[in-house]
């Protein structure tokens, strides 16, 4: 059995060793490729930076440029900041540029310069702590079908869902797109609430 199992092992071996050489090889071309790809992009860039008479140092040198408080990824000139904070704040709190364009504009410009009107800006925490709060009051709409309150009962208690990997796998993938689309909605409601800003005057 042993001198049978020896050439066997030595095929294997030697099959396993052509196609790691063959993927080496691949990935070689592949970079070889890849390397000629750079080289040919960056003289055509050299080239028309040389016909503009500018330098790569020149262009990536960026003076005055100020970073995003939201986002340290984002980088402005400093006039451009103000409007990109306003957007930049929304998109951070999971608003789409759409839901941001389809909010009424902000009227605390007509407040700025007023001696008896003071606007009061209600931070990120505030605000989830008022919604939190008229929430439990029930002061806060919760549209929740008798289908998603049953998977958000046995999923809040933890029965229904470990005994659920007993079951098909129709019954599992029913209770996780109920339990998605559930989330979903909640997730609405509470954006169409947060939409609702409110300037309180003293």
């Amino acid at each position: 059995m042993k001198r049978k199992l020896a050439p066997l092992c030595v095929v294997c071996l030697a099959f396993i060793k052509m196609a790691a050489t063959a993927a080496i090889a691949a990935r070689e071309k592949q970079l070889k490729k890849l390397r000629n790809f750079v080289d040919k992009t960056g003289k055509q860039l050299d080239s028309i930076l040389g016909s503009l008479k500018w330098t790569k140092e020149r262009i990536l040198e960026k003076k005055g440029y100020v970073v995003c408080p939201f986002d340290p990824g984002h980088k402005m000139p400093a006039s451009s900041l103000d409007k990109h904070l306003e957007l930049c704040s929304w998109l951070k709190e999971g608003y789409t540029r759409a839901e941001k364009e389809e909010a009424p504009p902000s009227s605390h410009f007509f407040y700025a310069n007023s001696t008896s009107v003071v606007p009061v800006l209600i931070d990120r925490e505030t605000q989830q702590k008022v919604i939190t709060e008229a929430a439990f009051r029930g002061e806060v709409a919760a549209f929740i079908t008798p289908t998603s309150a049953i998977v958000m009962v046995f999923y809040a208690t933890g029965i229904l869902y470990p005994l659920s990997k007993r079951y098909p796998f129709a019954l599992q993938r029913w209770f996780d797109l109920h339990l998605k689309s559930m989330k979903m909605g909640l997730l609405h409601q509470t954006r169409k609430v947060c939409k609702q800003k409110v300037i309180y005057t003293l």
